[in-house]
């Protein structure tokens, strides 16, 4: 996914246990572009797939967040990618400065299958 570089970003920040949620049974994906990205008082990001059935190859969707400046997960808040059975989807962080605090980044698969790759570019990396 390209966003073009002229066009001016604001800021994203999800408070106060505020979800997002693209899990479906064929797998969701979310891409958010901005300033800044601010999880923050127990809320959550989630995509991936909630299929029990292993009849077929479930992939799931992405997770990819990117942001000019920094992107901020903290006061037990949650960023997952989460599949029953098949391949996890991946998770992609971008941003000039990371910083996780008491929260948890994940690709989990449940079954059988392969949990996703997490990918983390970022110049200054903060974490506790």
């Amino acid at each position: 996914m390209n966003f073009p570089n002229q066009v001016q970003r604001g800021n994203l920040s999800l408070n106060n246990g505020a979800e997002v949620n693209a899990i479906s049974a064929e797998g969701g994906s979310i891409a958010f572009n901005s300033r800044n990205i601010n999880i923050l008082e127990g809320s959550q990001i989630l995509a991936g797939s909630n299929n029990p059935l292993n009849t077929r190859e479930i992939v799931a969707g992405d997770i990819n967040l990117n942001a000019t400046e920094a992107i901020k997960v903290e006061q037990d808040s949650f960023i997952g990618n989460l599949v029953a059975s098949g391949k996890g989807g991946d998770i992609n962080i971008n941003a000039n400065t990371f910083s996780i605090f008491g929260s948890i980044v994940a690709a989990i698969t449940f079954g059988e299958g392969n949990g996703g790759n997490l990918t983390i570019n970022t110049q200054d990396f903060a974490h506790g």
